[in-house]
């Protein structure tokens, strides 16, 4: 297999076509081949024998991949990664240039070359 950097696919070595679903053998993990995106415990298996994603949990759109299971949410474009874990009300959002964090209780934004701002409730 290889991966076209360009057009963010998965294509077999042996006859060129695209590869939706492939796993890793080193780490066992299960990946999408359009992106590249670990999606272990979010395929099903169809009627006909064939996996494909669980559209209840996972949503692709171009770029972007969202990831839903019960109230937490996961969601990654090309640029900008954003994780809600509703139950512990804790929110991480990053991107290249700066990373926030919220809790319950405290507040952090680490922002590139300036120093880590924090902020207790």
């Amino acid at each position: 297999m290889y991966y076209d950097s360009k057009k963010k696919k998965t294509y077999s070595a042996s006859n060129d076509e695209p590869v939706d679903l492939y796993v890793n053998v080193a780490t066992g993990d299960t990946i999408y081949g359009e992106g590249r995106f670990v999606v272990n415990n979010y395929i099903v298996k169809t009627e006909d024998g064939k996996y494909k994603l669980d559209n209840k949990k996972v949503k692709i759109d171009g770029d972007e991949i969202k990831i839903k299971e019960g109230n937490k949410k996961f969601k990654m474009s090309e640029d900008e990664i954003k994780i809600k874990d509703g139950d512990a009300d804790r929110k991480l959002k990053a991107d290249a240039d700066e990373q926030k964090m919220k809790t319950e209780d405290m507040k952090t934004k680490d922002e590139a070359g300036k120093p880590t701002k924090t902020k207790k409730d």
